[in-house]
């Protein structure tokens, strides 16, 4: 989008400016087009279903006591896309960046976009077994949560 925009603004002002009204009728025309691809975005992004993928990944980050910091380090998205995609705010998002989530939470690449889209993850065409990183994620939950119990243990208990 951004590159359509920069090429549009180059276009604009290496436009020849024989007459005012020629190169103002060139620049609507090129705005209309600007305008029409974002309205198209905005229509893609409406029809995704982002509160589902918040909750989704809401609740699959409270199951497995992941905070944001550790899935952006898995995933490599950024806390912040994290964030907003937690609060489920309505915005385009590259496919890429839901698959980075969805396998750093343990499900298979295409089950937050398969959220976003109103239908059931099974459909996405994952296999049954865990993968290695949701192993790994379990256990790491596993492991806070014993540390958690045995700090409330007495020392003697322990």
């Amino acid at each position: 989008m951004l590159a359509l925009i920069v090429a549009l603004v180059l276009a604009a002002s290496s436009a020849p400016r024989h007459s005012t009204g020629r190169r103002s009728s060139s620049l609507r025309s090129q705005s209309a087009r600007v305008n029409a691809a974002r309205s198209a975005n905005a229509e893609v992004s409406a029809v995704m279903d982002w509160q589902a993928v918040a909750s989704a990944m809401n609740t699959r980050m409270a199951e497995l006591d992941v905070t944001q910091v550790d899935l952006s380090r898995r995933s490599g998205v950024s806390v912040a896309t994290l964030r907003t995609l937690q609060s489920g705010e309505s915005r385009r998002r590259s496919p890429r960046t839901l698959s980075a989530v969805s396998e750093a939470l343990g499900w298979p690449s295409g089950h937050l976009t398969a959220v976003a889209e109103g239908r059931p993850p099974q459909e996405v065409g994952s296999s049954a077994a865990p993968t290695a990183e949701a192993l790994h994620l379990a256990v790491q939950a596993l492991e806070a949560r014993l540390e958690a119990v045995e700090r409330r243990l007495p020392a003697g208990e322990r």
